[in-house]
């Protein structure tokens, strides 16, 4: 197994030289040992898990049938750090996508980019079959895709 090390501003931990925002694209060869103080799934979880979801092609960048959202090329940069750099991604219509990452990945400002929230340094990306460069929140949101905001108080 890999060392892992303590992400400063997190606590996070993660594979060594594997850098924030990097999917693991296999984590059956790291997840055998819990890091110190923390629990890991049991391995015939994991190994369920891993059979259950082999019929799964895990390539990125691989073209859907029929995307809703395609992005290409698309960077973020605040300051001298990149937050997004993604080279390809299409979410498929009609399915289920997660976007899973570590605090500090950039998921939160993928979505922002994709919704009208922020602008990205570069890139293209369309929803349904348009083009989405510069249009407003309220544009895409009446197209049908939302960002809605994590609400930490259920009832305040």
């Amino acid at each position: 197994m890999p060392e892992t090390t303590n992400t400063p501003t997190t606590g996070a931990r993660r594979p060594s030289g594997v850098q924030p925002g990097v999917p693991f694209h296999d984590l059956t060869k790291w997840a055998t040992k819990a890091p110190e103080g923390e629990k890991l799934i049991s391995t015939a979880y994991r190994d369920k898990v891993t059979d259950d979801l082999k019929f799964v092609e895990n390539k990125p960048g691989v073209h859907k049938p029929d995307p809703i959202l395609i992005a290409d090329n698309v960077t973020r940069k605040f300051g001298g750090m990149t937050a997004v750099d993604v080279s390809h991604f299409e979410i498929e219509r009609h399915g289920i996508t997660a976007l899973i990452g570590p605090n500090g990945a950039g998921k939160t400002t993928f979505f922002n980019l994709m919704t009208g929230f922020d602008t990205p340094n570069t890139g293209t990306w369309q929803f349904d079959g348009k083009d989405m460069a510069h249009v407003q929140p309220e544009k895409v949101a009446r197209m049908g895709m939302v960002r809605t905001f994590q609400l930490t108080k259920v009832m305040s």
